[in-house]
């Protein structure tokens, strides 16, 4: 990458506002900074172009405004990051660019399209489609476009202008991530604006952060694999720590979650940070993934004395052959790293899902006595959805069991997108919301979670999450 401001491009970046397509956009309850996007703009600035960020899908920015800063930016090009659920409002916004001139070079990205990037690319207002990590594509590209560059040399592209679809080489996964600028934070909103997931932080003073990319796990339900690769590759701890040391002085941040799939993965490395973190006498709080079968006692004790107040475990079934089939763990291991982590002092948090091709009734109920034979202090419950790019995907679409390609409805608290061999799709719906109530509605839980309510913001929070379970 090379370049300086004056002889870049300018560079207009998004995640498309809910709704678009259907010209009613909603602003989302929870929202949380748009981490992949910020990285994306923190390398194409460091490449020399001139970026601005609109986190359309937080900020539930209108189409009237989003042409306006089109309009005023003349950008040269229109990126736009999706997720499987926001891919239509991308089309969307990738049409809305083009109407404003039809030179803009669209660019889209994210999970969704690396999913199905030859589809993404055949969009009739998508120019570029970026698969896997979008960093150093974004910046080649905008030097392309500088240069009069030809795109078909840039690997890990797929092309869709005039009609035809062509891929260009592949690209190796970047190895060292501490060569990456830290996301473009003051190109978002301030941290105050966002509202995390209650179990994520508290709204006011969050960040969300990643340490790390790819998992080598492969469960059947999770596309990170397909996103990030099979290998673990991490961040150096003393790089991690220098950006929550910044986001903190900078930004006033001392709520954080980190994001990755399991940020416990490198034992050595986990030391070292909270190590780090004590060093530098951050005060901070923070929240993480972790995968059951990597927890131990030791660990725990280190992330505690760092600011580590919860831990989330994708637990997903209590059937110990479904386990086998979607790529967890035991039971045995699951009961034994939620009971280290409270023993520790940690918040132990499960997510569970319900709709994998072999649940059947009895699954059902197993994986709700399960979660309540945890001592979990708290737990989510979900619908499992086939996104493009996992087994569950094939599997399904294999069968001939997927009922629709829209997008929008791929929601893990909606409705199933497929058809169900052993259970109907009202029996699926209300698995979740009779797994919220039975774990929720005991004493000892709601013992917990009312000695949780410190704040009007909290209660609020507990107020529209049980308005949409119990709805």
């Amino acid at each position: 990458m090379s370049g300086n401001a004056d002889k870049g491009c300018k560079v207009l970046l998004f995640t498309p506002p809910r709704g678009l397509f259907k010209g009613a956009v909603e602003r989302p309850w929870n929202t949380t900074q748009p981490l992949g996007l910020a990285y994306v703009a923190a390398a194409v600035r460091a490449a020399g172009h001139e970026v601005q960020v609109v986190d359309g899908y937080s900020l539930g920015t209108p189409a009237a405004r989003i042409r306006e800063r089109i309009e005023s930016f003349n950008p040269r090009v229109v990126g736009i990051s999706a997720l499987t659920p926001q891919w239509h409002d991308a089309e969307a916004l990738a049409a809305l660019a083009k109407s404003v001139d039809e030179n803009i070079l669209t660019v889209v990205g994210g999970p969704h399209v690396t999913a199905l990037p030859a589809q993404a690319a055949a969009s009739p207002d998508v120019d570029v489609a970026v698969i896997g990590e979008g960093e150093l594509p974004a910046a080649e590209v905008c030097d392309a476009v500088v240069t009069g560059g030809d795109l078909g040399r840039i690997p890990g592209l797929v092309l869709g202008q005039g009609g035809e679809v062509r891929a260009t080489a592949p690209r190796q996964a970047l190895e060292d991530l501490d060569s990456l600028p830290f996301p473009a934070h003051d190109l978002l909103p301030e941290p105050s604006f966002y509202n995390p997931f209650l179990n994520w932080g508290k709204k006011g003073n969050f960040s969300s952060i990643v340490s790390g990319r790819g998992c080598p796990y492969g469960c059947s339900f999770c596309d990170v694999t397909t996103q990030q690769g099979k290998r673990y590759r991490l961040r150096s701890a003393r790089n991690v720590v220098d950006e929550l040391s910044w986001l903190n002085s900078a930004f006033g941040v001392t709520s954080f979650s980190f994001r990755d799939p399991s940020m416990i993965c490198g034992r050595n490395r986990l030391r070292e940070m909270c190590s780090l973190i004590q060093e530098r006498s951050l005060d901070i709080a923070w929240t993480c993934n972790s995968r059951a079968s990597e927890v131990d006692p030791e660990m725990l004790t280190w992330a505690k004395k760092a600011g580590c107040w919860q831990m989330q475990f994708g637990i997903e079934v209590g059937n110990p052959e479904l386990l086998k089939k979607i790529k967890k763990t035991t039971r045995e291991k699951i009961a034994t790293a939620v009971g280290n982590t409270r023993r520790a002092g940690i918040s132990p948090h499960g997510y569970f899902l319900f709709g994998f091709m072999e649940e059947t009734p009895e699954t059902v109920e197993q994986t709700i006595d399960f979660a309540r034979q945890l001592d979990l202090d708290s737990a989510g419950f979900g619908m499992m959805v086939p996104f493009p790019g996992t087994d569950e995907w094939e599997k399904f679409r294999a069968a001939g069991l997927l009922l629709t390609e829209d997008w929008w409805r791929y929601d893990i608290m909606g409705e199933p997108v497929y058809r169900h061999q052993n259970l109907s799709s009202e029996e699926l719906f209300q698995a979740t919301r009779r797994a919220y109530r039975r774990f929720y509605f005991r004493p000892r839980i709601i013992a917990r979670h009312l000695r949780k309510l410190n704040s009007w913001w909290a209660l609020r929070e507990y107020v529209h999450a049980a308005r949409r379970v119990f709805r």
